[in-house]
């Protein structure tokens, strides 16, 4: 661009016929630091230069189409009003700043308020504040830029610039962190908070922080010697027969408690976390909410008569909501029960979450039913965003029948 003219005019040192007149590319300065920029592509747009802790930033005031000069006069002298306050003229003048004035005025959460809220209810699950402390950090100290942006303008490379500083240095940190905020974004497109404000004005909703999506960013390819998968231990399918048998001889919490997770491939988290609102009885169906689930979707397991005779067995007290109680009333069982229950029995070479390898592998290699009812079985998620907005069924039916076929194989050792 040619040295803008009039740099050191003083204010109002253009006229609107110079305005009009000036075609560019290059810059007209007002004085004040506003000047009329005009790119080489005919774009002219109002542009504010001002300095604010130490750096020289600019602020776009918007087109001259939509902005007249004395309009534009009447920004610089605002925006210089927040300066004299010490108060960064971007944070609340900018065109992103107004959007996300005015969704917010929509009943819109920003980021960190829902976050906080999200992190309340996932509470039940989370085993005490240690293990809250990850979701605090990711949301007060990784996430800090994008904090107080309305949850429903967020996009991929705002998620991208909260991971972009860690994702090499600590790469292990970057991963669990950007589960996290995919984790939120999923329960906030749940409750529709990224579909449309007010006005009706669509927003993306899509989850800006799927792994798909930032990996095809520059600078987040996985680092040497990140991208090895570690497998959990698991058991072999075969010998799940016979470890049942020797299962179905224990008492306690921690042994029923296995045996649902092994009956139903679910979680860990998911099976001590259970609580009796959950199980329909009637229905023989165990929904459980999108709030206690890793992608944050609701998830419905069909029970089979003898999972339903092993829930009907449980001790039940008014004490607590759980199925499987901790010591205290208000807690459930320990994540680490039924790793100290493999443990006592001789297996401690394996743990809780190999069952469900064991589940898939059986599936696929003694079983016909398609590889979508066992994936649908341990929640995964099945096919593309698009085919997923069109098939919404949960294809229960089909999936008490493969579980029905899981539980017999298990208690063949009986």
């Amino acid at each position: 661009m040619p040295k803008p003219k009039g740099q050191n005019h003083t204010r109002n040192a253009m006229t609107e016929l110079e305005a009009k007149a000036f075609k560019g590319p290059g810059r007209l300065n007002d004085g004040g630091g506003l000047s009329l920029v005009v790119t080489a592509a005919g774009y002219r747009r109002w542009i504010l230069r001002f300095t604010f802790g130490g750096k020289q930033r600019d602020l776009l005031l918007g087109s001259t189409s939509k902005i007249t000069l004395k309009q534009a006069r009447s920004a610089r002298e605002k925006a210089h009003g927040y300066l004299s306050e010490g108060i960064n003229p971007n944070g609340v003048m900018s065109a992103r700043a107004r959007k996300s004035q005015e969704v917010i005025a929509a009943g819109i959460p920003n980021f960190g308020n829902f976050s906080e809220q999200y992190v309340n209810e996932l509470a039940p699950s989370l085993k005490n504040k240690k293990s809250r402390q990850p979701w605090d950090l990711t949301i007060n100290t990784y996430c800090k830029s994008i904090k107080n942006f309305p949850i429903n303008i967020i996009t991929v490379d705002d998620v991208a610039g909260v991971l972009r500083p860690i994702w090499t240095a600590k790469f292990e940190t970057a991963k669990k962190v950007r589960w996290r905020i995919e984790a939120i974004f999923a329960a906030a497109i749940v409750k529709g908070y990224r579909e449309k404000d007010q006005r009706g004005e669509i927003i993306q909703r899509e989850n800006p922080a799927k792994l798909e999506y930032i990996s095809q960013l520059p600078g987040f390819k996985k680092p040497k010697g990140g991208n090895h998968t570690k497998h959990l231990p698991a058991m072999a399918y075969q010998d799940t027969p016979a470890f049942v048998s020797q299962l179905r001889q224990a008492e306690g919490f921690s042994a029923r408690a296995l045996e649902l997770t092994i009956f139903t491939a679910c979680r860990t988290g998911d099976a001590i976390g259970a609580v009796w609102s959950e199980i329909d009885f009637d229905k023989a169906i165990w929904t459980i909410p999108a709030i206690r689930m890793k992608m944050a979707r609701e998830h419905m397991i069909p029970l089979v008569p003898h999972v339903v005779e092993l829930l009907s067995c449980l001790d039940r007290t008014e004490a607590s909501q759980f199925l499987f109680p901790g010591t205290l009333s208000k807690k459930h069982l320990s994540n680490m029960a039924m790793l100290k229950r493999l443990e006592r029995m001789g297996h401690g070479d394996v743990t809780t979450h190999g069952f469900r390898t064991a589940f898939r592998t059986w599936a696929s290699e003694c079983t016909e039913h398609p590889r979508e009812i066992a994936e649908m079985a341990l929640a995964h998620q099945i096919g593309s965003d698009v085919e997923r907005a069109y098939n919404r069924t949960t294809l229960i039916e089909k999936r008490r029948q493969l579980m029905g076929e899981w539980t017999a194989y298990c208690l063949s050792g009986v």
